[in-house]
Order: C-alpha cells, then sequence, then structure tokens
C-alpha cells in the first residue's frame, strides 16, 4: 500500500499577513497625521498670542498720543494668557468637533510637544511614537525641577526652596526633563540615566511598560524630588463610591502602593482558600470551575471572591471568614544592596507596582525578610536566589541539577520568577507571581531547569500551545516569539544595576528657534 503526502496551502495565511502589515504601517501614519494637527493647533494658539499682543501695544500707543505722549512711553498691558488660551480653544473644539474640555487639553499638549518636547515631536511627527506615548513622556518630565548647566539643581532667582518646584513659567524645560527624554527615546544616550543594558525605545514598549519605564528615569533623574512627590501624593489619598449600571457600584480607593498592594494580596490570598475549600467540597479543582451564572449560588470565580471576602471583611459577615483561616501575604520589593547598605538613590521594585524611591525602599526593607538575589554584572539579569539572609544560602550550580520531573522545584521557580517578574510575553506585564511556569521545549524533550522555563499569565500559555506562536529561549533567558504571521519578538528579562558612572548629566543643546513660532515678545508679553 502507497501513501501520498498531500500539501495544501493555508488560503488565510497571505491574508493575515497583509492585515499585520497593514496595522503596523497605519500606526506610524495615524502618529503622523496626529503631529500635523498638533502643529497646526500650536500654530493657532501663537498666531493668537501674537495679535494679542499686537494689541495690547496698540491700544498703549493709541493712550500715548491721546496724552500727547511719545508713542511707546506706556508699557503694553499684559495680556492674559489663560484667558486667551480658553478663547482660543474654542476655535480647536469647532474645528476638530470635540469638546472644550477635550480642546483645551489638546491645546496645552500641542503647546507643549512643539515648543518644549521638541524631541518627542519629532518622533511622533516620524511615526516613531504615537499620541498616547507622546503624551505619558510629557506627563512624565514636566513634574522634575530645572537644571543650571553646572549640574546642580537651583532654582531661577535666589529662592533656593524653590529648587525642585518646576518652573510655572517655563514647566520642564530644564536639563533633566530633556535627559529623561532623549534616554526613553534612544536608550543608552544619556550615561548617567542608563542601565546596564539598554532597554526598549518608548516606541517598543506598551504604554503600560513606558510610564513604568519613565518612572524609574523619573526618580533616578531627581530622587529627592521623587521622596517629595511621593509625600504630596499621600495627602491626596481618598475613597470614591460611584453608581454602575443594573444596580452595581464602584469604589474606588487610592493610598500608598505598598498598604493597597499588601491589602489586595491578603484579599486574594483569602479568597483562593476559599475557593481551594470549595473545591475540595465539590471534588473539582478550582481552576476547572465554571463562570458565574445568573444566580448568587452559581459556581464563584476568584474575582467574584475577592469581592466577597472584601465586603464580609468590612460589613462583619464571618460565613466566608470562618473557613480562611492562617492567611500568609507576601508582598515582593526589589531593592539593590546599594540603596539599602550605602544610601544610594536607585529606586526599589515594588511586585505588582513598579518603582519606589530609595528612601521608601529602605524604610519597607527595614522591616522585611531579606532574601539576597545574584545579578550578572555585564547584563544585569538575576542569575542566583539565596535563601533569606542568616539561613545560610543556596549555593550550588542550578544547570547542574537538572530535575528529570516535571514540577520544578522551590529553588528553581524562585530564581525564574526573580529573573522574570513578569510575563514573557513582549506586551505583557502581569506579574510572574500571578503567572505559569512553562516549558519552553515541553517536557519530557526538555529539562525542567531555569534555562527551559519562562514565566508567562494563563493567556500567553494558551497562545504558545494552541494559539501558534512559538517560543525560545537562550541559556541567559532571553526569550524570542515568533507570532502566526512570522513577527519575531525579543524580550531581555529586567536589568538591575546601573553602570558605573561617567558623566554628570550636561544640558543638552537647545533646538533652533523657528521664526514662525518665536514668540513676539518674551513672557509676560
Amino acid at each position: 500500500m502507497t501513501s501520498t503526502a498531500v500539501t495544501t496551502e493555508d488560503p488565510g495565511a497571505d491574508l493575515a499577513a497583509a492585515a499585520v502589515a497593514a496595522m503596523t504601517s497605519t500606526g506610524a501614519v495615524r502618529a503622523a497625521a496626529d503631529a500635523v494637527e498638533l502643529q497646526a493647533v500650536a500654530t493657532l494658539a501663537h498666531v493668537r498670542r501674537s495679535q494679542a499682543v499686537a494689541r495690547a501695544r496698540a491700544c498703549a500707543r493709541e493712550a500715548d498720543v491721546a496724552r500727547g505722549l511719545v508713542p511707546g512711553t506706556t508699557p503694553p498691558a499684559r495680556v492674559d494668557v489663560d484667558r486667551l488660551d480658553r478663547l482660543t480653544s474654542q476655535e480647536v473644539s469647532v474645528a476638530l468637533t470635540v469638546s472644550p474640555v477635550v480642546a483645551r487639553e489638546r491645546l496645552e499638549l500641542a503647546r507643549e510637544l512643539v515648543e518644549r518636547r521638541p524631541v518627542t515631536f519629532e518622533a511622533l511627527r516620524h511615526g516613531q511614537v504615537d499620541l498616547v506615548r507622546a503624551r505619558r513622556i510629557c506627563d512624565a518630565v514636566r513634574a522634575l525641577p530645572l537644571l543650571i548647566p553646572d549640574g546642580s539643581a537651583e532654582a531661577h532667582g535666589d529662592d533656593a526652596s524653590q529648587a525642585h518646584r518646576p518652573d510655572a513659567a517655563d514647566p520642564g524645560r530644564g536639563v533633566l526633563a530633556a535627559a529623561v527624554e532623549a534616554e526613553v527615546l534612544l536608550p543608552g544616550s544619556v550615561p548617567m540615566l542608563a542601565d546596564l543594558r539598554p532597554a526598549r525605545s518608548a516606541g517598543e514598549l506598551t504604554p503600560a511598560q513606558l510610564t513604568a519605564r519613565l518612572a524609574r528615569l523619573v526618580m533616578r533623574a531627581d530622587p529627592r524630588g521623587a521622596t517629595d512627590r511621593t509625600s504630596v501624593a499621600d495627602t491626596r489619598r481618598g475613597c470614591s463610591l460611584r453608581a454602575l449600571p443594573d444596580g452595581m457600584a464602584l469604589l474606588s480607593v487610592t493610598g500608598r502602593a505598598e498598604l493597597l498592594g499588601a491589602a489586595f494580596a491578603r484579599l486574594d490570598s483569602t479568597a483562593q482558600q476559599l475557593l481551594a475549600a470549595d473545591a475540595r467540597t465539590v471534588g473539582r479543582h478550582p481552576r476547572l470551575e465554571p463562570g458565574a451564572g445568573a444566580g448568587r449560588d452559581a459556581a464563584r470565580t476568584l474575582d467574584q471572591t475577592r469581592v466577597d471576602v472584601f465586603l464580609a471583611t468590612l460589613l462583619g459577615d464571618s460565613d466566608d471568614l470562618a473557613r480562611a483561616h492562617n492567611v500568609h501575604v507576601e508582598l515582593a520589593l526589589l531593592v539593590p544592596v546599594g540603596t539599602i547598605m550605602a544610601g544610594g538613590d536607585e529606586p526599589g521594585d515594588l511586585d505588582g507596582h513598579g518603582p519606589v524611591p530609595a528612601p521608601l525602599a529602605r524604610a519597607l526593607a527595614a522591616d522585611a525578610r531579606w532574601r539576597r538575589w545574584s545579578t550578572d554584572p555585564i547584563t544585569g539579569h538575576v542569575t542566583s536566589t539565596g535563601s533569606p539572609c542568616g539561613d545560610g544560602g543556596s549555593g550550588g550550580d542550578l544547570e547542574a541539577r537538572r530535575r528529570r520531573t516535571y514540577r520544578p522545584s522551590a529553588e528553581i521557580a524562585d530564581l525564574v520568577r526573580a529573573r522574570d517578574r513578569t510575563c514573557r510575553f513582549p506586551t505583557c506585564r502581569r506579574r510572574a507571581q500571578a503567572c505559569d511556569l512553562d516549558h519552553v521545549t515541553p517536557f519530557p524533550h526538555g529539562p525542567t531547569c531555569h534555562t527551559n522555563i519562562a514565566t508567562e499569565c494563563r493567556l500567553h500559555h494558551i497562545c504558545k500551545h494552541q494559539g501558534g506562536f512559538g517560543l525560545s529561549i537562550s541559556p541567559d533567558g532571553i526569550t524570542t516569539w515568533t507570532t502566526p504571521t512570522g513577527q519575531r519578538l525579543v524580550t531581555h528579562p529586567p536589568s538591575w544595576g546601573r553602570p558605573p558612572p561617567r558623566a554628570r548629566i550636561d544640558p543638552a543643546p537647545e533646538p533652533e528657534p523657528d521664526p514662525y513660532l518665536e514668540p513676539v515678545d518674551p513672557p509676560p508679553f
């Protein structure tokens, strides 16, 4: 009997590849269109201001002539810039068919990008970042103080107490803001802010990843100001209730990241314990529980159980809480040794939140159980994890102890989660503690060791096994994802540590002035 192999081409493969290519190209086109729109809005604002200044000068000259004085004797009246921008934003509102509030926000963003963030604006104009990312950059650097050319923070004038307050007349135009802007757009270009291994550029990061990256750079550039801003932000903590359709409501709480993170971790641990108890009762694993039905008695999801535990805690309903006991909460905080021992300024990293200022990291570490992590001095990647300090450490070479069983040991699991920190899919930030530990080369064809295991959230774990995505990993933890249409995406583990100091932050050269956008008179007009 002869068997014949029949090969058929997937008729949708070319169409899918064309769709992905179209999405990639339209992103750059959309960014360029946004840049044109912002340039037009900024130009309109400039023209209206110039006209207001000209009218003020004309009125002053007419008043001098009427009084028999030499024209120019009386200074022109100060232009109310805020009122003028409110009026201009109404023109923008009509032209763009948006609300006046949105138009005012667009006008302010346009002026900030065109006049004060020209590097980011050029990146937007060339499609290297989109409008969302450009806005994130502006928002992040706006809080930075000015820096005079000798490299020390100093305010304009004699009041040194203003050194760490953004200048009202020229927010974010200092050297620090320009340095952060340059480093996030071109990683490695500013030695004082660079990582050991250059990170991905702003256009290669999701908005959430970019926000976390900017937060770390801003803390590095201005560690004292970061502490001050944290203290000010703490005064804005609060709680609010908002009505939702269908008899529901939203309770929002704003507060310190480490406190709310610990509170959520306790909710999560208690909810998981209750679900496990329910599963044992009915003989089913909690991960296989069906979604919630229409009634209150339907099987609960993890998220629903968190809400039930939260309300039971506040309202004193002990039915659920009585079944939960010995709930242990652990909140992971990564702090460089230099920050703890030598009073350094390198920020810590709070699991599930992101960068925190060095003083806050030291305060949290002072009342914590420590675990030593070793990093590669070249790449900054975590290479080993130790037992809690004082317990002797782990020692040994994990590669020499390849497991011959499917489930990784606690030591291997700790190392992989410490190395990866989040799901290794390029656009995902789900924390590693909530991810699966996946064999990149399936077991038993691949060993159970840290060089063959990566953290993946459940969705991206399914993508790898059922969604047509390919994944490979190098011995140093660098992963390469291949999409169903053939795109290759490389992700590196987080890099901890800084290169040796080489130079201070020097002032960035001022861009060449655009005569058309140059104000008629310097402020205050």
